[in-house]
């Protein structure tokens, strides 16, 4: 690699987006190099009207594919933190926060994706490397693949006391029995997360994000029609909306959550690599549609969990006592946690998709393992995940320090410095030294809440 890095002329990419196009690779690896092509299918869709166009069947690579892919990132259990978040630090500083982090990781993802282009790399870690050097890009693989080990562990969570639940509710056993708890996460593990973890091929996953966005859509939903009947029993029994919460430690956790929500840049170029014909137009519409989609979502969930008014909001949200008009069964959530079991199962395949590339660019391997070294990583990867999640008692532990610790590595430090190092504005520009104190003052605050949830797992109280 050179010393001198070759500059992107982000204004001229923006101005002139045809520059950018009809780009043929010198290489069949389109996981790390843009392909510029429209097949027979994208040709014949374009003389396809309205309804047809959006009501045909779905394929790999195709533009509402990828959306779905890229929007359901994000859409495994993060949201259903998000109340516990703003009920930390009351109304106008949650939304302060959560509007704040939200336009931000935008940008963040916004410039990867010019810098991503504008080099014809599809590859989070080359792209690093080609602008910031190798350590940065070791740093990155580092840090994703523990923040996927980490997600895979919330994953896991969730999936544990949703089956708990309803082990419970259908054959009566105890929801604190430690070994059905180990025998269902045992299965699950054994016969649902490991065969899935073997499947490489993005697009053939679209299918489980379908799952997994209709899912989620769903429980909005639910939690949406619910808060109303919530929110009167709340205030018949004498609780208010608080504006502002006291200050203290549990800011930090809103934190993590809020940007746990968006935290989908490990998991953005994957995406693009599997887009057919990823003209500029069609690149930016699959971010801006999968984001706004999110954003949308989590209003919902974050503000209909807020003025729900629950007495103690849970750190999962639809764990949440039921309404007293359902004599105490709620069979819409309850039906929910059924198929959401099913659905974080599936999603598990996209995350480890993630640490097996991350394991592959640590050790500078460019083909796929062999099939042995594959599924060894794979169970040991769900061994030690589900091990650890046994002892867990709080999801938002775990958020907290792998947000703290890759999360703002991932969806911050590295964006920032990638932007810093190809705008060719001087070091000392005023853009730049903004960017430079922004990515100093969230730097401190994941620090913060890494120390803060690492404290809690041992029984540190604050």
């Amino acid at each position: 690699m050179t010393d001198k890095i070759e500059t992107i002329n982000y204004s001229s990419m923006i101005e002139n987006p045809e520059e950018n196009l009809k780009i043929e690779s010198d290489t069949n690896d389109n996981s790390e190099t843009l392909k510029f092509f429209e097949d027979d299918y994208e040709l014949e869709r374009k003389n396809l009207n309205c309804c047809e166009r959006y009501f045909s069947p779905i394929r790999g690579g195709s533009l509402r594919s990828s959306i779905i892919t890229f929007a359901s990132i994000c859409f495994g259990t993060c949201g259903l933190s998000l109340p516990v978040a703003i009920t930390n630090v009351g109304l106008i500083p949650g939304t302060i926060m959560f509007i704040a982090l939200t336009v931000i990781c935008y940008w963040s993802l916004y410039i990867l994706l010019l810098a991503g282009r504008a080099k014809k790399v599809l590859n989070y870690s080359k792209l690093v490397e080609l602008l910031l050097g190798s350590k940065m890009a070791f740093i990155l693989d580092i840090s994703n693949w523990i923040f996927c080990f980490g997600v895979l562990m919330v994953y896991q969570f969730v999936i544990s006391s949703f089956s708990m639940e309803v082990l419970n509710v259908w054959f009566g056993v105890d929801i604190d029995d430690q070994k059905v708890k180990f025998l269902q996460m045992f299965g699950m593990m054994l016969f649902i997360q490991i065969p899935l973890g073997m499947l490489k091929n993005m697009s053939k996953l679209q299918y489980t994000g379908m799952v997994g966005l209709f899912v989620f859509f769903y429980i909005t939903c639910v939690i949406f029609i619910e808060s109303f009947f919530y929110f009167k029993e709340g205030r018949e029994e004498g609780r208010e909306i608080k504006y502002f919460s006291e200050i203290n430690f549990s800011i930090l956790d809103s934190f993590s959550i809020f940007l746990y929500c968006y935290a989908a840049h490990n998991g953005m170029f994957p995406v693009y690599s599997e887009l057919k014909d990823p003209t500029k137009r069609r690149s930016f519409a699959v971010m801006n549609r999968a984001v706004l989609i999110q954003f949308i979502t989590f209003c919902v969930i974050l503000y209909c969990g807020f003025f729900s008014l629950i007495k103690e909001t849970p750190s999962i949200f639809i764990l949440r006592p039921d309404l007293q008009i359902l004599e105490g069964f709620d069979y819409f959530m309850f039906t929910a946690k059924v198929i959401y079991i099913f659905s974080l199962n599936c999603s598990s395949a996209f995350v480890f998709n993630l640490i097996r590339t991350s394991v592959k660019s640590i050790f500078s391997i460019d083909r796929d393992l062999p099939l042995k070294y594959d599924l060894a990583l794979n169970i040991t990867v769900y061994v030690v995940s589900n091990t650890l999640c046994f002892y867990i008692s709080n999801v938002v532990q775990i958020i907290g320090v792998i947000v703290g610790l890759c999360g703002v590595m991932m969806s911050f430090v590295l964006p920032i410095l990638c932007y810093v190092e190809s705008n060719g504005l001087p070091k000392t520009h005023p853009k730049n030294l903004g960017c430079l104190l922004l990515l100093l003052v969230i730097s401190f605050m994941g620090i913060c809440s890494s120390t803060k949830s690492l404290l809690s797992i041992f029984d540190y109280k604050f």
